[in-house]
């Protein structure tokens, strides 16, 4: 079986992250994350799609005894083929499978950067929790206008 993409380039255009000096592990407290994901076709590429993928701490972050102020952006390039025969139902579908499995595979790129990055701190690695991607969030208008967008 055919895999539905092929990652071409992944990388990092904003990694952002603060150490808390004043953290207090007795009264640690897990923030709220802000997850944004966006699939977007490149144009003039064939079968190529963007992933942006953005995951954040709260601005409010002075509010929590957590270890790590962080927002990390990652942009990943899919390759996809689209087999002819299929139809707009089966298009659809297929894209928002790209949608989830493409922000997938970068939420987990994004969570093993973060790993390296707290590594060599005082406090023990972050790792991100588990998200799940959800394909109903894919609407061909938003991809038009603002992108696909999955926000918690």
């Amino acid at each position: 079986m055919q895999p539905l993409f092929e990652i071409r380039q992944l990388f990092f255009p904003v990694i952002f992250v603060l150490v808390n000096q004043e953290y207090d592990s007795k009264k640690h407290f897990e923030p709220e994350l802000g997850v944004f994901a966006e699939l977007r076709k490149i144009p003039r590429k064939k079968n190529m799609w963007s992933m942006n993928l953005t995951v954040f701490t709260p601005p409010d972050m002075e509010k929590y005894s957590f270890p790590y102020s962080f927002h990390l952006m990652a942009n990943a390039v899919l390759e996809h083929t689209v087999p002819v025969d299929m139809t707009k139902e089966d298009i659809k579908k297929m894209k928002q499978l790209l949608y989830v499995n493409g922000a997938s595979v970068t939420y987990s790129a994004v969570r093993d950067r973060l790993l390296l990055l707290t590594g060599n701190t005082p406090y023990a690695p972050y790792c991100l929790p588990s998200y799940r991607f959800d394909p109903e969030h894919y609407h061909e208008s938003s991809a038009r206008n603002k992108g696909i967008s999955d926000q918690q």
